[in-house]
């Protein structure tokens, strides 16, 4: 079985609903991280004299590679991954993959 890793990077707490998503469309699960952006064009602000950065959530996935297509899509499509500054969605191949129990129906 051919896997690839789909890396999606969102606005903080709008990871889960990726995550959602690719549940939705044949996923199995996913591991949510919290980051910070550092994008050249994020600058974080100033509130109360505390300087507030630009925090992320960071979605992996390993995931069958014939879903690919199904679940970047769906979720670049319904987070509106196309406007600015809304996230980006990305895929890096996996060539082995130990400790994975496929479950049989």
């Amino acid at each position: 079985m051919d896997y690839v890793c789909l890396y999606v990077i969102v606005d903080r707490h709008e990871g889960q609903r990726a995550v959602h998503i690719a549940q939705d469309n044949g996923a199995r699960g996913a591991t949510l991280v919290h980051g910070r952006g550092s994008a050249e064009n994020v600058k974080s602000s100033i509130f109360l004299n505390m300087n507030i950065e630009p925090e992320k959530d960071i979605v992996i996935m390993l995931i069958k590679k014939e879903l690919e297509d199904t679940i970047r899509g769906k979720i670049y499509k319904e987070m509106e991954l196309d406007k600015e500054g809304k996230g980006i969605i990305y895929s890096l191949p996996v060539s082995e993959v130990s400790g994975l129990v496929e479950q049989r129906r």
